[in-house]
């Protein structure tokens, strides 16, 4: 398959349904639908602040198409140097006014909101924030969502940074593995917060789903490392290593059945993984709005809650269609202008074949 221009349907579908789950479990964890899930079993509740697991997922998409943006291609320093520049332009612009309107809507709510207090912003903390670094600096993080994107931007600059290295891909990329396993098994040391290797396995498992897939006979080391990870999961209760493990097992038997660039091939699923970005960025902002209103109203019956829930997911949908169209999709267009090929972690625009991010995504 000529992986330029190829877009992986399987991928951006596993995306938007990451990105909902996210979108779910911060509505449930929040309690703006506590008076409707008192109705229903606890399982039930349980089941959707699962959602929370669709960062999983993402972290193992991010793997599988950074794998292969990079699978055969000289990582020369002018090289990493465009690389980063292609992901600061895919990635910044819209985290950056993510944060500007995040700040902005604190601003009113403690405006409009009686006893609601703006945030103690200081400079240094959003300058961090800039730079993806108020985890590793400690800072209070302007929005929660944002942990993940600090990752992601680690986990794509040490994987270039291994491409770059003298030697064996497949060595580096396996010893790389190994160490990463020593957090899943229970065996990893105590790392300074906000680092990456903790949580790195997420994203090796989707380089390996790929990397087994583009040659097979990394196909058992592939399943080792998978298998190694779900089975301590399952072993010590540890979900998110379950998910992950799981993500790239689909993704590889998409990807070796032939499915990874037709399947899961829905308009309103493909929608959704194209605005994923943008929906994982905006969401709490458009929930917090929108059950703000309903505690004005006096929304207080299940039936009343029900109601606002799906107003509440219908506007996060529509608030980052926006977002995506305003300044999500002309960052991406420029991003594209750098290097031969087009970056196949980029949400598509149209129907022809482009493997998407997640990012971060």
């Amino acid at each position: 398959m000529d992986r330029r221009g190829v877009r992986f349907t399987v991928v951006d579908a596993l995306r938007g349904v990451a990105a909902m789950g996210v979108v779910v479990y911060h509505a449930v964890s929040a309690g703006h639908v506590k008076r409707l899930l008192e109705i229903f079993p606890a399982w039930v509740e349980t089941a959707l602040l699962n959602g929370g697991l669709g960062v999983a997922v993402f972290f193992v998409l991010s793997g599988f198409v950074i794998a292969h943006s990079l699978y055969d291609k000289p990582m020369s320093l002018p090289e990493f140097g465009r690389f980063t520049l292609r992901r600061s332009l895919r990635l910044d612009p819209a985290y950056w006014a993510s944060i500007t309107v995040t700040i902005a809507f604190a601003a009113l709510s403690s405006y409009l909101v009686s006893g609601k207090q703006m945030p103690d912003l200081t400079a240094a903390q959003i300058v961090s924030h800039l730079f993806y670094l108020q985890d590793l600096l400690e800072f209070p993080a302007i929005s929660t969502v944002y942990w993940t994107l600090c990752l992601e931007i680690q986990f794509y600059l040490v994987y270039a940074l291994l491409m770059s290295m003298r030697g064996s891909r497949t060595a580096l990329v396996v010893a790389a593995c190994v160490v990463s396993l020593f957090w899943p098994l229970g065996f990893g040391p105590d790392v300074w917060p906000g680092l990456f290797l903790p949580l790195w396995y997420g994203f090796l498992l989707g380089v390996m789903a790929y990397w087994a897939w583009r040659a097979p006979k990394l196909v058992p080391l592939f399943g080792a490392y998978a298998g190694i990870i779900f089975l301590a999961g399952v072993s010590s209760g540890n979900a998110f290593g379950v998910v992950c493990s799981a993500a790239a097992f689909v993704l590889f038997g998409s990807a070796m059945s032939g499915r990874i660039s037709t399947g899961l091939n829905w308009r309103w699923l493909q929608f959704l993984g194209l605005i994923s970005y943008s929906l994982y960025l905006t969401h709490n902002l458009a929930i917090g709005a929108v059950f703000r209103v309903a505690a004005m109203v006096g929304a207080v019956s299940p039936l009343e809650v029900l109601i606002w829930w799906v107003v509440s997911l219908l506007c996060c949908v529509a608030f980052a269609a926006m977002f995506w169209l305003l300044i999500e999709r002309p960052s991406m267009e420029l991003s594209k202008r750098f290097g031969q090929r087009k970056d196949p972690d980029l949400p598509p625009q149209n129907v022809t074949p482009l493997a998407v991010r997640h990012l971060p995504q």
